[in-house]
């Protein structure tokens, strides 16, 4: 992401996430964003068990120049085989590649949170 503000196709990024133990945050995650078409999905960890290997679609909350925020609801079988769901805000700096996640786990209204770093795959 770094220095790249405006797109004119479709890109990838790969992302490394640091979290806290017990967080729905997930370690690495991908998302192709599609500024032409104002799209973003994304692949991560628990995405990729769940959901039969199949990116998932999110919803763009705002494009500016400099930040991208998206965010995406899933729901994930649990131990007592009652799935669960969360909800999830990413906020992308377009500028330096920093990334900011937010998940949470709407039946406990517990939030747990990850930050990191994208870089461009090419």
């Amino acid at each position: 992401m770094v220095g790249q503000t405006v797109f004119a196709k479709p890109v990838q990024y790969t992302c490394d996430v640091k979290f806290k133990k017990g967080s729905w945050v997930m370690p690495k995650m991908d998302y192709r964003y599609d500024s032409e078409k104002g799209t973003v999905s994304l692949l991560d960890g628990m995405i990729w068990d769940h959901n039969d290997k199949k990116w998932l679609e999110a919803t763009i909350q705002k494009d500016t120049e400099t930040k991208l925020v998206f965010n995406w609801r899933f729901r994930a079988p649990s131990r007592n085989k009652t799935p669960i769901e969360l909800l999830y805000t990413a906020t992308a700096n377009k500028q330096n590649g920093r990334l900011n996640v937010t998940a949470l786990l709407v039946e406990h209204n517990h939030r747990s949170f990850g930050r990191g770093t994208c870089k461009l795959r090419k």
